[in-house]
């Protein structure tokens, strides 16, 4: 049995696999009146999935069940994204004048993590767009090639597919048609390829949202990297 929950997390949790999308965002939302900021609500559906997760792992719920609440979640963080960045001054105007692009390596299907990521950068400033999943890489090079991103984030969340996030570091390494840039590597598993990618100058991991945010606020501008530790 899995260990108990704190009562934000469960109540989300019942909504999302009940496929109850007015309760659902009716809960995030009072919550993100109280928190008052997006790391802390991108830290609440994260925890909230997070629990799903181990309630499917523990054979507490279905595939079905982690795949309905996965879609309810995503609904949710596409209201709050909405509205919230309608009040931001950045919604309109792009202040730092640098592109972002985000995807997760082919096969990968988890990405509700990297959208969150993608947020946070065009609440920073920055134009983005999310590729999503299921893109093979030399579709999305060549898009990289007509975008021209300052930013490329990468996330994987299985360790089978930690092999197809070195490739892709390696591919954007290569390429002569990119101006300056930065690719960016983000999940729970990245440390097990931290030596593979971090031999790349222009390469930064980032174990969690607080580290992409702590980036963003102080070293986006710099050539400070974030610890690996």
């Amino acid at each position: 049995m899995s260990d108990a929950v704190n009562g934000d997390v469960e109540q989300l949790s019942k909504a999302l696999l009940e496929g109850n999308r007015v309760t659902a965002w009716t809960l995030l939302r009072r919550y993100a009146n109280d928190i008052g900021d997006s790391l802390g609500v991108y830290d609440y559906l994260t925890q909230t999935m997070r629990w799903i997760g181990q309630l499917w792992m523990e054979n507490e719920i279905t595939v079905a069940d982690e795949h309905l609440a996965t879609g309810i979640c995503d609904y949710i963080l596409s209201q709050y994204a909405y509205y919230h960045l309608a009040d931001n001054r950045y919604a309109h105007q792009t202040v730092r004048n640098q592109r972002a692009m985000f995807f997760c390596v082919e096969g990968e299907s988890h990405y509700l993590g990297l959208k969150m990521v993608r947020l946070l950068f065009q609440e920073a400033g920055y134009e983005t767009v999310f590729l999503g999943t299921q893109i093979p890489l030399a579709e999305t090079i060549e898009y990289a090639k007509q975008f021209q991103p300052s930013i490329i984030g990468i996330s994987a969340s299985m360790s089978y597919h930690l092999p197809s996030v070195v490739k892709a570091v390696e591919a954007f390494h290569s390429l002569k048609t990119l101006e300056k840039f930065k690719i960016i590597v983000g999940g729970r598993l990245i440390q097990q390829i931290a030596d593979d990618v971090s031999r790349f100058s222009h390469c930064l991991l980032f174990h969690n949202l607080k580290e992409v945010q702590h980036w963003l606020e102080n070293d986006a501008n710099s050539s400070l990297r974030p610890r690996l530790g």
